[in-house]
């Protein structure tokens, strides 16, 4: 009976084995490209409300796709930079460090970019550049760009263009073949950080297809920069031969127009409105070439955001409802008197950005010291914007995997990088001087689309919770690479797959 016993354990262990090892896919084979749109600042509402009008890439994502309806971030700095990070490497903010746009370095006493990197200077396809330029340097995880490039035997090639550095670079990762930005003096650019010189399929269209006028901010805002963005990709494409590849390629697109327009005029405009049926036809085209370069149903696509934004105050006000606005220098003003009142005449506040406050040196010590912790806290919290506020050794000391606003704060959370105050602020307010912003834990601003398309994705509508971190591991799981660090889950669900995939994941749950 003893023997029987332990014969039994790796005769029960091996099937376990095999049944996670060795799912049965629709496919024999991985796709041969990946394509990963991230549409800055688009609602998941957006598509319940205009998608009767979309009658072309929208309609053919949304028909022939998995679409996922309950897609949210679960951190509370949602903003560009942060989620293309996430987007691509499928970990929370707290672990790649992309944590805002810019953070204050108390050092330089200065601010500075998320991909600002003063070891590079810009490669550029026009005017020469001046100034510091971008890299991935500041990312502490690879990407799934970066694993596609770094497959031993046959390794893929990544193409990653937006108007941001932010954005090409969060979908690019560390060492694309190609990573392309709009600077704003009116020049597609680069890096030495990626390329000694300019990449000769790249200038080769910028040369045949520039970008004219000389009012660049207004072609940035208009639906011509996503179609520039769209016909750059293929062209490139085409001239890397994506078409003969053997490796799973990536493509990565950030379209931009959307948050420009989203920012002057609000998610509820005939500007937003416009801007995504453009979209809609852009996107059209796109999936057409993609047939004609590798194939129908030889590529996955995955459509999404990397935020939403919050209704324009005064509209909502407007309507009986509790909203407003503080301007960034009253809400700075603001806080700086709240530490005066509490500790006297001074300079308290070093810099603010969005609604994280970086203090002098030796500030925190000094609250500390006097036992004002709290005085500080609850005259913030007396504020009239103000919903809560949180100091640095609160958000550390956070449960990272509980649901609340300070668990969404700890998972976008940095040391080195976030403020030494988190305020939140009430909802439908905003500390911004334009129409409307984003950048909160409401689900205005966290609350995405997710689409899914192409080889290996089961067309239909899911309900079940998900997450932008499942985006990534999902497309390396289909891809047939690993994400080390990855904390969101393969979106089984929606894969051709009658078993559980064999990718391992520290997979993040909150109440989702």
């Amino acid at each position: 009976m003893e023997t029987t016993r332990w014969l039994r354990w790796p005769l029960l262990l091996l099937a376990a084995v095999l049944s996670v090892a060795a799912p049965v896919r629709s496919q024999a084979t991985r796709p041969r490209l990946i394509v990963l749109l991230v549409v800055d600042q688009m609602r998941a509402d957006y598509v319940d409300r205009l998608s009767g009008q979309w009658t072309s890439g929208f309609r053919r994502l949304l028909t022939n796709g998995a679409w996922f309806r309950h897609i949210d971030y679960p951190y509370f700095d949602t903003l560009t930079c942060p989620s293309h990070a996430t987007l691509s490497s499928g970990t929370l903010p707290s672990t790649h460090g992309m944590v805002l746009n810019v953070w204050w370095d108390p050092r330089k006493k200065r601010e500075v970019r998320c991909t600002q990197d003063d070891a590079a200077t810009f490669v550029s396809y026009g005017r020469p550049v001046p100034g510091t330029a971008d890299s991935a340097a500041n990312l502490r995880v690879p990407t799934l760009a970066d694993e596609l490039r770094e497959r031993s035997g046959s390794p893929g090639r990544v193409i990653a263009l937006s108007l941001k550095a932010r954005s090409a670079i969060g979908l690019g990762g560390h060492k694309p073949d190609v990573v392309t930005w709009f600077d704003d003096s009116g020049t597609w650019v680069t890096s030495t950080a990626f390329s000694k010189g300019p990449v000769p399929p790249v200038a080769d269209f910028i040369r045949q297809h520039p970008v004219e006028g000389p009012d660049y901010d207004a072609w940035q805002t208009s639906p011509r920069s996503d179609e520039y963005l769209a016909q750059m990709a293929m062209d490139v494409a085409t001239r890397m031969r994506f078409d003969a590849a053997t490796a799973t390629n990536m493509i990565g697109i950030g379209f931009s127009a959307l948050d420009r327009v989203g920012h002057a005029f609000g998610p509820d405009s005939s500007e937003v409105e416009e801007t995504l049926a453009h979209l809609d036809r852009t996107l059209g085209v796109l999936l057409d070439g993609l047939d004609g370069l590798v194939g129908e149903g030889n590529y996955t696509v995955a459509l999404t955001a990397d935020h939403g934004v919050a209704p324009v105050p005064e509209q909502i006000s407007a309507r009986g409802a509790d909203a407003g606005r503080v301007t960034p220098a009253r809400f700075t003003e603001q806080i700086e008197g709240v530490f005066r009142s509490v500790l006297g005449r001074g300079r308290y506040v070093a810099h603010v950005v969005s609604t994280h406050v970086y203090l002098n040196p030796g500030v925190v010590g000094r609250v500390k010291k006097s036992n004002r912790l709290d005085a500080v806290r609850a005259r913030i919290r007396a504020l009239p914007f103000v919903a809560d506020v949180y100091w640095q050794d609160d958000i550390r000391a956070a449960d990272p995997h509980g649901d609340t606003t300070l668990s969404a704060i700890a998972r976008s959370n940095d040391p080195q990088r976030s403020g030494d105050l988190t305020i939140v602020l009430r909802p439908n307010w905003i500390a911004y001087a334009g129409a409307t912003t984003h950048g909160t834990a409401y689900d205005y601003d966290t609350r995405v689309p997710l689409l899914l398309m192409g080889a290996g994705i089961r067309p239909g509508q899911y309900l079940q919770p998900a997450s932008p971190l499942d985006i990534a591991p999902t497309l390396a799981f289909l891809a047939g690479v690993t994400l080390p660090h990855a904390e969101g889950r393969v979106l089984r669900e929606a894969l051709f797959v009658t078993s559980a995939a064999p990718y391992v994941s520290r997979a993040f749950t909150t109440g989702r």
